[in-house]
């Protein structure tokens, strides 16, 4: 279904999988205010052109995803409460 999620482990790690852009797109947005209002919080972010850890990542993956050139990343995050977590949002 559109916009749910499937959690699964992949070598150990906690997977989610996110069937449409608006759904991982939305999740961002969360994060992103999370950022905003504690502004010792940490977000790691990962592509295959990238690594960050600064709050402008999360713009910046958002702005990949809507352009279509990010199909899998690796986000480190404490809301889904999983250290490392991997982000397929094609479900490929």
């Amino acid at each position: 279904m559109k916009g749910e999620t499937l959690r699964d482990i992949v070598n150990g790690l906690p997977m989610i999988s996110f069937t449409s852009p608006q759904s991982i797109l939305s999740q961002l947005s969360l994060i992103r205010a999370d950022l905003a209002r504690h502004p010792l919080s940490v977000c790691h972010i990962e592509t295959s052109h990238y690594r960050s850890s600064k709050p402008e990542a999360i713009e910046r993956l958002m702005k990949d995803i809507r352009a279509g050139r990010v199909d899998e990343f690796r986000i480190d995050e404490a809301r889904w409460g999983a250290r490392r977590i991997f982000i397929n949002y094609f479900a490929r």
